[in-house]
C-alpha cells in the first residue's frame, strides 16, 4: 500500500481484499459505510486499494504457477507409469494439449509487454 492512506483506510483495504462488502469494511476499520464511500472516490484510496489487490493477485500467481509445474509433472507421470484406460490417457493428453497454446500465449504477451515497456522507459 502508499503512505498516502490512514491506518483505518488499509484496515479498510485489507478488509475489502478478504472478502469483506463495503459495509462490513467500514465497520470493519470503524468509520461508517458513508466514509468508505467517500474513500473509494479518493485517488489516493483507489491507487492503494488497485495496488494491494495486484499483489494479492502476484501472489496468487506465483502458487499457481508452482502448482501448474506439478501438475505438469504429475501428468507426465501417470502418462508414463500408469496403466490407464484409453480414456483416461486421452483425457490426460487433451488437458496438456488445451492448456499449451493458452499458456504459450500468456507467456508470450507478458514478454512483449516487458519488451515495450522497457522501450517506452528509454
Amino acid at each position: 500500500m502508499t503512505d498516502n492512506v490512514t491506518p483505518r483506510q488499509q484496515i479498510a483495504i485489507t478488509a475489502l481484499l478478504t472478502g469483506s462488502n463495503l459495509e462490513q469494511a467500514a465497520e470493519v476499520a470503524n468509520v461508517s459505510p458513508r466514509t468508505l464511500y467517500r474513500w473509494m472516490r479518493d485517488d489516493a484510496f483507489a491507487k492503494a486499494l488497485d495496488q494491494a489487490q495486484a499483489n494479492l493477485l502476484r501472489q496468487a500467481s506465483r502458487k499457481l504457477s508452482n502448482l501448474l509445474n506439478e501438475s505438469v509433472d504429475g501428468l507426465g507421470n501417470l502418462l508414463k507409469t500408469a496403466n490407464l484406460p484409453p480414456m483416461e490417457r486421452l483425457r490426460i493428453i487433451q488437458t496438456i494439449l488445451q492448456a499449451f497454446p493458452k499458456l504459450h500465449e500468456t507467456v508470450t504477451l507478458e514478454d512483449r509487454l516487458d519488451r515495450l515497456e522497457k522501450e517506452l522507459e528509454q
